[in-house]
């Protein structure tokens, strides 16, 4: 499913609302939540994060979100995060910048950047400047799971 296709969105968010007994954040005995990994998704678009919040707390994951890179460093500096997707374009702090401080300031957590940017020259510089995965919208669901997957492995192996 592509993220751009408002019928298949809503039939994911549809489908995620009536799945709550699949609740991977749930705490288990000893009062911790089962996750995967802690995700900060900064992106703009209410609707992107939304949909990236579903795919990924299905999928066994905690997720917070950010509309900025501000609201994501923030996120990362107050709470365990292992991972950060970030979009590129932005408004405030824009996900080139972001992925710059998360790589002097939080080396240890994981970067993947997105972006619906024309200029493939967007994710390129992401890249260089420290994301260990890039993605162009609109995002295929596999995809970003084995990219989230790829990342957290790399990290936990450093």
């Amino acid at each position: 499913m592509n993220v751009g296709d408002s019928r298949a969105e809503a039939l994911f968010l549809a489908e995620q609302r009536s799945d709550d007994d699949f609740r991977h954040d749930a705490p288990t005995p000893t009062g911790r939540p089962s996750s995967k990994g802690r995700i900060v998704v900064a992106d703009d678009d209410p609707t992107i994060r939304v949909y990236l919040r579903g795919l990924l707390e299905n999928h066994g994951y905690s997720v917070l979100e950010a509309s900025d890179g501000n609201e994501a460093l923030r996120h990362v500096r107050k709470e365990r995060v292992d991972l950060v997707i970030t979009d590129i374009l932005m408004p405030e702090r824009e996900g080139l910048e972001t992925i710059q401080i998360l790589k002097r300031q939080h080396r240890s957590v994981g970067i993947v950047a997105i972006s619906g940017a024309d200029n493939p020259a967007y994710l390129n510089m992401a890249r260089s400047f420290g994301a260990s995965a890039t993605l162009r919208k609109p995002l295929q669901a596999q995809a970003l799971l084995a990219a989230v997957a790829k990342v957290l492995q790399e990290v936990r192996t450093k």
